[in-house]
């Protein structure tokens, strides 16, 4: 299947890193993971607030809004109806909201397209839906924390990671594991020289409860009917990543490695029929990233390069499926100026042998204004199941943090 028109990510995951949302159980990225220590550093300064029993009253919330609009322009496809112009937003509204110095609510919602457009169909502003992203409760003491509730799980890290337009549009749209509910814990310990270190695990399933469900939109929400892999009756699949950094001899250098194991109950096809059972099989995913932050180079210019590999086997809950996908990128900084370049190849094997490999690159500059607005102009060149097109894509973004 060639990628759906211009916008295969915006029918399917977020271009501004849903993971942002991330469930504490499961994993919280860097990015909500630093909103949250700002947070819990900023208690210390609120001087207004009420404490009773350890309880902070008021509650005391910090977050941000995040308002983006999005052109895709794709001038060249051997397909014909992919050759449109997309035009989308992606908003997401992330908060903390702090009931203690140890007790918090996690909550996250998105409004972004729901489908793809329609094959050579230019769109406007359509088919968009605001959805429940995240929503947990977290206790945390200390380098320990444990919490309940939804989100994403803590796989691959290239979907808030990879720089550009398009970095982690494959990421995000293939291998992110995102609509979740479960535990989880996580453990962090200093190692002295050799860094510091974070283990975490969760156990989860698909959520298809009301949570799962858009507002303003008839887009039908996960089932349980449906099956696949995740999707189980029950905590039955789990989750465990190790991620660390701070390493003396390597300053800067920051690690990832994740493995996640999701139950195949059963599966249907999208025209009812079961898939038989010796077709399924239990899901094993393996991740590894490493970074470097920033490197100095010359004057304010620095480069953050980036790698991960993950690799899927029994990909989707069917037998003998397998999945690799390799990012890699560098991300120029001058000043307020930014120049992305990443790249993912993936290959997918299905349970007959056969094979296909596929192609995404971008380039792309942007430059950020003191009002915290955002603008990236890019190229993108995609090659997926043996298909080719070309996009040109504006991206425009507006970041608001707020702390009440």
């Amino acid at each position: 299947m060639a990628c759906q028109s211009t916008s295969h990510r915006a029918a399917r995951g977020s271009r501004m890193g849903a993971s942002v949302l991330a469930m504490a159980a499961l994993g919280m990225d860097a990015a909500a993971e630093q909103k949250k220590i700002d947070g819990a550093t900023n208690l210390d300064r609120v001087t207004t607030a009420v404490e009773s029993g350890g309880l902070i009253w008021p509650p005391y919330v910090v977050g941000s809004l995040s308002i983006g609009l999005f052109n895709d322009h794709t001038f060249q496809a051997d397909d014909p109806n992919e050759k449109i112009n997309d035009i989308f937003g992606e908003s997401r509204l992330e908060a903390f909201v702090f009931l203690s110095r140890n007790i918090y609510v996690e909550t996250g919602w998105l409004v972004e397209p729901v489908d793809a457009p329609i094959a050579g169909r230019d769109r406007f502003l359509e088919a968009h839906a605001l959805k429940w992203g995240a929503l947990s409760l977290t206790f945390e003491s200390g380098d320990f924390w444990i919490s309940a509730g939804k989100g994403p799980v803590h796989f691959g890290i290239a979907e808030s990671v990879a720089p550009g337009i398009y970095g982690s549009d494959i990421a995000s749209d293939f291998y992110a594991i995102k609509g979740r509910v479960g535990v989880g814990a996580n453990y962090g310990f200093d190692a002295g020289d050799f860094g510091s270190h974070a283990l975490r695990g969760g156990v989860f399933t698909l959520d298809t409860s009301w949570l799962a469900t858009p507002f303003f939109s008839d887009f039908d929400p996960p089932k349980r009917s449906t099956g696949g892999a995740g999707n189980t009756n029950g905590l039955k699949n789990w989750a465990i990543a190790l991620d660390g950094g701070g390493i003396d001899v390597l300053p800067g250098f920051r690690y990832h490695l994740s493995y996640v194991n999701q139950q195949t109950e059963f599966l249907r096809l999208p025209n009812g029929k079961k898939v038989p059972r010796d077709a399924l099989g239990n899901e094993h995913r393996y991740a590894a990233a490493i970074t470097w932050l920033p490197i100095a180079l010359i004057d304010e210019l620095s480069v953050t390069p980036f790698v991960e590999y993950a690799r899927l086997e029994n990909a989707r809950g069917r037998r003998n499926r397998t999945e690799g996908y390799l990012t890699s990128s560098l991300d120029l900084q001058y000043r307020q100026w930014s120049l992305a370049l990443a790249a993912t190849g993936w290959e997918v094997k299905t349970p007959d042998g056969s094979r296909t490999s596929n192609l995404q690159a971008q380039i792309s500059a942007g430059y950020t204004f003191d009002n915290g607005v955002t603008f990236e102009a890019g190229f993108r060149s995609l090659n997926e199941d043996n298909e080719n097109s070309e996009t040109f894509g504006l991206a425009l973004n507006y970041e608001l943090p707020f702390a009440f």
